[in-house]
C-alpha cells in the first residue's frame, strides 16, 4: 500500500439507529496504523498515527524529541508500508533513553511538573516581536470550525495549521493524534528550511504541556485553539514565553498567556 491508497480515511459499513429504526451505511472512518520509527537501527518510538505525511512526521518527532537539530542530520530515510517501520540514518548515534528519564520540577504552581531532561533544556523564554490582531484570531477560529477535508469527512482527526502573517506561507497537516499533527508541522518546514518563528500555529483539540513543549522547541510564539489549555500548559506558556489563546470562536476567544502579543 502507499499513503495515497491507504490514506487518512477509509470506507467502512456501519449502523445507525434512529427512533425510525436501524439503517447501514458507508461511513469515511479516519484511519490509524502504528508507525515504529528506527534511527541507525535503534527504535526510538511507535506511534499511533494516520498514515500521510510519515517524512514530516518522523523528521518532526526526532526535531521535537530532541535527537536532530536540523533536516541535514538526517543522512537517510525510506518507509516500510507493509510494516509500517521508517528506518533513518543520523549523523549522531541516537539516545532513546533521554525520553525515559524523568524528573520532578518546581515553578509551576503547586504542583510539581514531571518532565523529562529535554524538556527541562528548552526553559527560556522566548523572545518575540509577532504580534497578532483580534480580527486575525476571529478569521482563525473560523477555519478550525470549518475543518480540513479530512476532517468534515471523519469528524476524528485533528488539525494543525501554520501561518506567517507577513508573507502568507502555510503548513496544514491532519492526524489522528493532535501532537503528531504538530510535528508534522514541524517536520514539514524542517525540510523544506522554514524559519517558524515568525509566524503562529492554530490547532483543534485541547492544549496540554507536551503541545507547549513542541511548539517551544519550534520558537513558535503563539498557538490558537478551539480547546482549553490545561493549568500544566498555562503555567509553561508564560514561563516559556507563549502566547496562548484558547476556545477561539469567530466572535470570541480567551487568552491564557503572554496576552502583549495579542492587540486590537
Amino acid at each position: 500500500m502507499t499513503e495515497n491508497t491507504f490514506g487518512l480515511v477509509i470506507e467502512m459499513d456501519v449502523l445507525q439507529v434512529t427512533h425510525e429504526g436501524v439503517v447501514t451505511f458507508h461511513d469515511a472512518i479516519a484511519t490509524e496504523i502504528p508507525l515504529t520509527i528506527m534511527a541507525n537501527d535503534t527504535e526510538i518510538a511507535t506511534l499511533l498515527t494516520s498514515p500521510s505525511g510519515l517524512k514530516e512526521l518522523t523528521f518532526g518527532y526526532l526535531f521535537t524529541s530532541g535527537f536532530i537539530k536540523s533536516a541535514d542530520d538526517v543522512t537517510g530515510y525510506t518507509c516500510d508500508e507493509q510494516r509500517w517501520t521508517v528506518h533513518v540514518n543520523l549523523k549522531n548515534t541516537p539516545d532513546p533513553s533521554i525520553m525515559r528519564k524523568r524528573l520532578y520540577t518546581s515553578g509551576c504552581g503547586k504542583c510539581a511538573m514531571y518532565t523529562t531532561i529535554h524538556e527541562i533544556s528548552l526553559r527560556e523564554k522566548l523572545k518575540s516581536t509577532v504580534n497578532i490582531r483580534h480580527h486575525q484570531v476571529f478569521t482563525i477560529a473560523l477555519r478550525l470550525r470549518d475543518g480540513t477535508p479530512a476532517f468534515k469527512r471523519t469528524g476524528s482527526v485533528h488539525s494543525a495549521f501554520y501561518v506567517n502573517p507577513e508573507t502568507g506561507y502555510e503548513i496544514v497537516m491532519d492526524d489522528v493524534a493532535r501532537h503528531n499533527a504538530i510535528d508534522k508541522v514541524a517536520g514539514r518546514a524542517l525540510i523544506d528550511g522554514i524559519d517558524l518563528t515568525k509566524g503562529i500555529i492554530a490547532r483543534t483539540g485541547r492544549t496540554s504541556s507536551e503541545i507547549i513543549y513542541k511548539i517551544r522547541k519550534c520558537g513558535i510564539p503563539v498557538v490558537v485553539s478551539r480547546g482549553a489549555p490545561t493549568h500544566q500548559a498555562v503555567h509553561l506558556g508564560k514561563e516559556l514565553g507563549i502566547t496562548i489563546i484558547g476556545f477561539a470562536r469567530e466572535n470570541s476567544f480567551n487568552v491564557y498567556s503572554c496576552p502583549e502579543r495579542v492587540s486590537p
